[in-house]
């Protein structure tokens, strides 16, 4: 499995809200874990996935590098 993770995430973004989000867009993702802050609870704004395939993993990057989820621009 190879990891991918994106930055620039919406503060309120969930992960069920992020999974859908890119399946939506053809990524399947085998996990997905948004890194938040271990005393506040609050996300610094990014998220690791775990992508299946190596060939998967060179489309998401370029599907995905500046989409927006609720209006905010995505990196990976």
């Amino acid at each position: 499995m190879r990891q991918l993770y994106l930055l620039d995430l919406p503060d309120n973004c969930t992960e069920q809200e992020l999974k859908e989000w890119m399946e939506s867009r053809g990524v399947h993702i085998s996990n997905l874990r948004i890194i938040r802050d271990l005393l506040t609870g609050v996300s610094p704004c990014f998220a690791c996935l775990e992508i299946e395939t190596v060939s998967e993993m060179t489309e998401p990057m370029t599907l995905l590098r500046a989409q927006a989820l609720q209006d905010k621009r995505l990196q990976s």
